[in-house]
């Protein structure tokens, strides 16, 4: 399946998204990673399918991002430009919201929404895995999920994610596991450490 490239929500150190629609019309949003860079085609469709394995053992969590698939990107002249991750759509990320919710009436959504973070970050390290870019930008709020029509905090952008082995070590790429601009406490650590 493919899809072309409609609106664009925002982008990142490793590619842009998309708002776009699912075979059935209904919208989602596709994170693209472009194929001909400086990583080549072939890692940058590993690294995709990577993230879509990771992100789908996370489905039964209501704090994750939902993946719904795997897809081609066109360019408006029908050329495949790319590979995408097909996503549920969210509203917003936080740090948005966080600009609205500034007095003490808010305070009861700031913590459910902190709690909501909190049971995400549970499920991922019950699975033995670490985001490693966990960041305002990366906490997307969404309303489609809640039969009350109350908003959840849900975390994406599993790029960088890494698992751990049984001695709660986890391998990375030296200076390649975080955004340019942004060190994730996990990375931070991790250089500490001899050998890292």
């Amino acid at each position: 399946m493919s899809f072309g490239p409609d609106k664009l929500l925002g982008g990142g150190a490793y590619g842009k998204v998309y708002q776009a629609k699912t075979p059935d019309a209904l919208d989602c949003a596709v994170k693209t990673i472009r194929l001909f860079d400086d990583m080549g085609p072939v890692e940058a469709i590993r690294d995709v399918t990577r993230e879509y394995a990771l992100q789908s053992e996370l489905a039964t969590s209501p704090y994750i991002c939902r993946v719904l698939g795997l897809v081609g990107v066109e360019s408006l002249h029908n050329t495949m430009i790319g590979s995408g991750l097909m996503m549920e759509l969210c509203e917003y990320p936080l740090h948005k919201a966080l600009e609205q919710l500034s007095g003490p009436e808010h305070h009861r959504q700031k913590l459910l929404f902190s709690l909501h973070i909190a049971s995400g970050l549970l499920c991922m390290h019950e699975k033995k895995l670490i985001h490693l870019d966990l960041k305002l930008d990366n906490i997307l709020l969404n309303k489609h999920r809640s039969a009350t029509g109350e908003t959840s905090a849900v975390i994406s952008d599993f790029g960088l994610c890494r698992r751990t082995d049984s001695s709660h070590n986890v391998t990375v790429r030296k200076n390649g596991v975080y955004a340019a601009s942004y060190r994730c406490p996990e990375a931070t650590a991790l250089e500490s450490e001899p050998g890292a």
